[in-house]
């Protein structure tokens, strides 16, 4: 496995990592291989960003909005491992809200889920971004049209072709205030090798 590089937004003693997974995130490592793998391969969808895009914005210009870093790594085409960093740009106030609003915050991120094409940052800290609120009111015009303005502020596709998230390649993110995150229970390195064998068997490769 190649050598890792420790984050240096995230340093050991910082690392807040959420005890509570989501059943969607449960996947047996050690034996992900045959039908296990499948669940990965069949729920993957290429990314759309960009390669060189690193400033991810929502989905209005009309709003302020707050610097997140995000330090990651993803797996390529050829099995090589990249160590990547993009800066999201979420609605103002977000990381004050989940600060004072989330009932563990030193435990539960704010990240609600990360996978192959990109990370989704939780929506419900949202009612709590007021300039945010008012330009998507305004624009808006029913709850479905509310409902994809929130989810295209907080959740971005990422540069490269599967990211990661484990304990030893973990998904780190930075606000502006100082609140450090790390998302690691996502696919490993050897989950997304897992995923490119399985995808080249599928296209003949």
């Amino acid at each position: 496995m190649p050598h890792q590089r420790r984050s240096r937004n995230v340093e050991m003693e910082s690392r807040l990592i959420s005890r509570s997974v989501p059943k969607e995130f449960m996947y047996n490592h050690e034996k992900l291989a045959g039908d296990g793998i499948e669940v990965v391969v069949n729920a993957f969808r290429p990314s759309k960003a960009r390669e060189r895009e690193t400033v991810l914005a929502g989905p209005s210009s009309e709003y302020g909005t707050e610097e997140w870093m995000l330090d990651y790594f993803s797996v390529e085409k050829d099995r090589t491992l990249l160590r990547r960093e993009a800066k999201c740009l979420l609605p103002a106030g977000y990381e004050r809200a989940y600060l004072e609003h989330a009932d563990r915050p030193r435990s539960e991120g704010p990240i609600y889920k990360v996978r192959a094409w990109g990370v989704e940052f939780l929506c419900a800290y949202l009612r709590w971004c007021p300039d945010f609120v008012q330009v998507r009111d305004r624009h808006a015009r029913d709850e479905g049209e509310r409902a994809r303005w929130d989810l295209e502020a907080v959740g971005w596709d990422l540069p490269g072709y599967f990211v990661i998230g484990s304990h030893e390649h973990p998904f780190a993110a930075a606000g502006p205030g100082g609140t450090k995150y790390v998302y690691d229970y996502w696919c490993s390195y050897e989950d997304a090798l897992l995923h490119v064998g399985e995808m080249e068997r599928k296209n003949g490769a």
